[in-house]
């Protein structure tokens, strides 16, 4: 068992005599009432004002500082963490449920009732309560007032609520004496997952200095198998450095990463292998009597002593050896001992948005949870499997064999413990709350789902499991491993990585908000127009059927384009006809004089566009920041359609300025040998690749690129699209809905800015479709990528109504209050 986190700071709690006084018979208060020898009054006048001066000078030297240092958090530029706001709970007793839905700092999505701005509900009813909102409270002290909005955000861990990743890795959180063995044990020994854990170090890894799955333990003369670990120690601070520095989370080698230091594992991660936690949790006084237990019988441990080993629980409980509110400390980072009602609300914080909770005294539900959760399956021998499962579940791992001494409640022990443990009991009863909370993260799977399609690799004469050839340890912990030998090991069917393997990402577009977080108010719709794939379309949905005010290049028309102040125009129409004009900003924005032009007057600070439309992803990122950023939503066509399209469009529209005469004599053949015709457009965009040859680590840049920033539509699918759209950013008709709809419904029937001259479509099969698939070989497969996110981000909408536009719309040209 790892020595307590906190230790260290028992010794510097006691030299500074920290009392508190909710604490009965506290031993640092003891120090304090200490008798203390008399002293002469001059000397103590002299003693006094040195007192005070000395006071004062460190009041003044760490004045920017103290309300962190009083509160004993981390301070987050030690920790290299950034800060968001923390939720407030009037009361961290109160039990959230469905029927309390009034909580006075939970803002609760509902597409039915939701009346703040243009935000429809992404979450289905029971999980409301969960989603993130503006939250409210203050981590400083109470003369502090509202200076002091903060928590600590672990960016790198993916929130509950996050859709669950093809790159997030799982997690577990080990706390010690809370059952953690158990469920470590199931995912070792019966799931047979790879795990990166301490185990990884043993048997000579210790010292090696690449990355790679090993066998540890085991007894193949008796027919027991050894378990498969990454060869690095995760639970301990150097360990976890290591993992850092060798990509351990970008390796994919880990099935789950078992970790014990929270703030410091989350270093590992970063916002595209994103960590999901999970653990499991025991009532706190209940785990200081087992961890008394322990560490009384625990003499293989490096933490025994003899001397605990002869106190009496009541004792342990008075000695400076029992925890003292462990778990929040643990969970809001607090440096030193002493923590206060301000550390729960942030224990709190974290562990509603980071966890997936699991209760010791519910472990079995607790284990399908988890497994529903990450959609783990048998695939080794599913009888066996459920046999181990069930043993381990029925007798735990790692079980004190010795009871030892209990206490009941009313007992002097017990109180001793609970004194020590009060803000822990609060917070565990939080999270028994936390528990039934996410039960909606379930309602879709049906228990015993393990076994639901499981799979049987030893069932086969062979077995065909995959089982990844073992590095020597010699070659593991050579100094440097030249490219060639890695190479070797690769073609041998090695599972490792070094540093130097790990893949290019693209640029981190951190003012664009990730797809799947929710939407938030100061989010700014961004539409990110794609030419030939149905962009036109949508633009013209959302300005001339929706109404919305649009910053594009139409806002700098009729005389606007040297305006020097922001304000909404109204272009085009015909009033004679009654065709109303359009509202714009007076802005363009989809190109780079525009962009600079409306990052200078603040377009984003404004708020005057509904949505921003942008041809420059990039460039138009400057425009926003950390407090005002993007929401990028685009629709995309297949790339030969495209390529086809484009080719139509240029030979045709003399009006554009790129017109070229030479482009409008050609044959489709001839443009697409010639080098006006594009290759690999999208891919060689989104991974800022223009000139040269692509590789996969482009391909793979461009896909992250669109994961992370992009919500995504299909033309083949426009219907689909616009109504993912509409409920998403919560676009409702508000003019007249009658004419509204007929407006919509005519646009996605005939399109708009539809070439009228498609005189050449190449069918599949001919060899000028092959030649031009062949030169968009990466687009194709990351137009396929595209489809395969547009289902997965289905769910973002799952649970709004079709027709959603529909829903509380208004008519203000009916009673003339527009």
């Amino acid at each position: 068992m790892e020595k307590d986190n906190f230790a260290a700071t028992e010794a510097e709690d006691l030299l500074h005599g920290i009392c508190d006084p909710k604490i009965k018979d506290n031993k640092f208060c003891r120090l304090n009432e200490t008798p203390k020898p008399s002293v002469p009054r001059p000397t103590l006048l002299v003693i006094l004002s040195l007192s005070i001066i000395l006071s004062v000078t460190i009041a003044l030297i760490d004045v920017g500082d103290r309300t962190r240092q009083k509160l004993g958090l981390r301070h987050h530029k030690i920790a290299g963490r950034k800060l968001v706001p923390l939720v407030s709970f009037n009361d961290p007793k109160t039990v959230i449920n469905k029927e309390n839905q009034e909580q006075p700092n939970f803002q609760v999505y509902n597409a039915a009732t939701q009346t703040n701005g243009a935000i429809a509900s992404k979450y289905p009813q029971s999980q409301q309560l969960l989603a993130p909102t503006t939250l409210s409270a203050s981590l400083g002290i109470a003369d502090e007032g509202a200076k002091s909005k903060q928590s600590i955000e672990l960016s790198g861990y993916a929130d509950l609520w996050d859709p669950l990743l093809e790159y997030d890795i799982p997690v577990f959180w080990h706390i010690a004496k809370a059952g953690g063995s158990t469920i470590k044990d199931i995912m070792g020994s019966c799931h047979r997952f790879i795990m990166a854990t301490e185990a990884g170090s043993f048997e000579g890894h210790a010292n090696d200095t690449i990355l790679a799955v090993v066998n540890i333990g085991g007894n193949p003369a008796n027919g027991i198998e050894p378990s498969k670990f990454v060869n690095v120690d995760t639970l301990h601070l150097p360990g976890i450095e290591k993992a850092k520095r060798l990509g351990l989370a970008q390796s994919g080698l880990a099935d789950v990463i078992v970790i014990r230091h929270l703030f410091e594992a989350e270093e590992m991660f970063n916002s595209q292998h994103r960590g999901r936690l999970f653990a499991i949790f025991r009532h706190p006084i209940d785990r200081a009597i087992s961890m008394y237990n322990y560490l009384k019988h625990a003499n293989w441990e490096p933490t025994y002593s003899p001397k605990l080993a002869q106190m009496s629980l009541m004792e342990y409980a008075e000695s400076n050896r029992a925890e003292y509110n462990w778990l929040t400390r643990a969970l809001s980072g607090a440096k030193f001992r002493n923590v206060t009602e301000i550390h729960l609300q942030a224990a709190m914080d974290v562990v509603r948005r980071k966890f997936l909770v699991g209760l010791l005294t519910k472990k079995d539900e607790t284990m399908e949870r988890i497994e529903k959760f990450f959609e783990w399956k048998y695939k080794v021998n599913p009888k066996n499997q459920e046999i181990c499962r069930e043993n381990l579940l029925a007798k735990g791992a790692n079980a004190n064999t010795q009871k030892g001494e209990q206490a009941l409640p009313g007992t002097p022990a017990y109180d001793a413990l609970y004194s020590l443990n009060e803000l822990d009991i609060r917070l565990f009863k939080y999270i028994e709350t936390l528990f039934d909370e996410q039960a909606y993260l379930f309602q879709s799977k049906k228990d015993g789902y393990r076994l639901d399609g499981a799979t049987c690799c030893k069932c086969t004469d062979p077995p065909e499991c995959p089982s990844p050839n073992m590095i020597p340890v010699s070659q593991l912990q050579s100094a440097t491993l030249h490219k060639n030998s890695i190479d070797e090991l690769a073609v041998k069917g090695v599972q490792q990585i070094s540093v130097t393997s790990l893949p290019i990402h693209g640029e981190d577009l951190s003012r664009y908000v990730d797809s799947w977080d929710p939407l938030a108010d100061s989010d700014i719709p961004v539409f990110w127009h794609i030419p030939k794939a149905g962009g036109s379309l949508l633009k013209n949905i959302m300005g001339a059927c929706y109404r919305l005010v649009l910053a594009s290049a139409a806002g700098i028309k009729e005389g606007h384009a040297s305006d020097t102040e922001l304000g909404i125009v109204k272009i085009g129409g015909d009033p004679a006809n009654g065709i109303e004009p359009s509202k714009f900003v007076n802005i363009d924005t989809t190109h780079i004089p525009g962009l600079k032009k409306a990052k200078s007057l603040g377009l984003v600070e404004s708020r005057l566009a509904d949505v921003i439309v942008i041809r420059h992803l990039f460039e138009a990122e400057e425009m926003f920041n950390m407090q005002q950023r993007g929401r990028v939503f685009a629709i995309f066509r297949h790339p030969v359609d495209r390529s086809v399209s484009m080719y139509n469009y240029i030979t045709f529209a003399d009006w554009e300025p790129t017109y070229n005469a030479e482009i409008a004599s050609m044959t489709l053949e001839e443009y697409v040998k010639s080098p006006f015709m594009e290759q690999d457009w999208l891919t060689r965009y989104l991974s800022n690749t223009m000139t040269g040859p692509l590789t996969e680590e482009n391909f793979e840049s461009a896909k992250d690129a669109l994961r992370r920033k992009v919500m995504v539509g299909l033309l083949e699918k426009k219907e689909a699209t616009m109504e993912r759209f509409e409920k998403f950013f919560g676009w409702k008709y508000k003019a007249r809905p009658k004419v509204q709809e007929e407006c919509r419904v005519e646009y996605l029937g005939g399109g708009v800015n539809i070439n009228p001259n498609a005189k050449e479509k190449p069918q599949p099969g001919t060899p000028l479709h092959d030649l031009i698939s062949h030169m968009n070989k990466f687009d194709i497969r990351l137009y396929s990528y595209i489809e395969q996110l547009f289902d997965e981000q289905a769910k973002f909408t799952a649970d709004i109504p079709d027709g959603f536009r529909f829903v509380g719309a208004t008519c203000c040209e009916c009673d003339k209050t527009c």
